[in-house]
């Protein structure tokens, strides 16, 4: 009997690896792969929950939330704007930024290049 309780209480534990929080319960879910890693994405209104599936062991903090923050963007099509951790590597909770005229970071400046002179003009 013993046994049994243990079985059962691991299969709970399993089944709610991949789970949202009470809070994103009946929100929005998408299945994402971002750099060969797997993400659950949860969004409710400007709010998304992204959930790494797999083992992190030895990946840099930073580089853990770039690749939440992409995978919210690539499920949500929004930029993030806050990130809230709660000191876990498994979730993180995000504020999106959607629709609201909010430019994404501005892009590397181009080079500019001049036309050429024009065979017609004459030097001064």
């Amino acid at each position: 009997m013993r046994l049994v309780a243990i079985a059962v209480l691991l299969s709970l534990a399993v089944a709610g690896c991949n789970t949202p929080s009470p809070r994103f319960l009946g929100a929005e879910r998408r299945e994402v792969t971002y750099e060969g890693v797997d993400y659950i994405v949860y969004r409710m209104d400007d709010r998304a929950q992204a959930i790494r599936l797999g083992s992190a062991v030895g990946v840099p903090a930073d580089e853990l939330v770039r690749g939440f923050r992409r995978a919210a963007r690539q499920a949500t099509g929004c930029r993030t704007h806050k990130v809230y951790t709660n000191f876990q590597v498994s979730v993180i909770d995000f504020r999106l930024l959607c629709g609201r005229g909010d430019p994404d970071p501005a892009p590397a400046p181009t080079e500019t290049v001049s036309p050429p002179p024009s065979a017609s003009s004459s030097p001064a």
